[in-house]
């Protein structure tokens, strides 16, 4: 990805380079209110989308999760699961 997101003409700065700017677009307006550029990084320092998580809420901040780290949350494990259920 790149550290800047736009709608083609206009650009800003998403510092970590999660899809979401540091600031909204000039450019926006009430058809693209929905956008990824046009809604404003909840959590600029830190890469994560979707937005609905934020890593810099008191409860997840000074953990020292970095992008990947943020990722294990989401990720099922199966084969335990599969395991669990088939007795081995």
């Amino acid at each position: 990805m790149s550290p800047f997101v736009g709608d083609g003409v206009t650009c800003v700065e998403d510092s970590d380079e999660d899809g979401y700017p540091n600031s909204i677009l000039s450019s926006c307006n009430n058809q693209t209110l929905n956008e990824s550029y046009c809604m404003e990084d909840n959590c600029p320092a830190i890469f994560n989308t979707p937005q609905s998580m934020n890593p810099c809420a008191p409860s997840i901040a000074g953990l020292g999760l970095g992008k990947s780290s943020l990722y294990i949350m989401y990720v099922a494990n199966m084969v335990a699961s599969n395991k669990a259920t088939l007795g081995f």
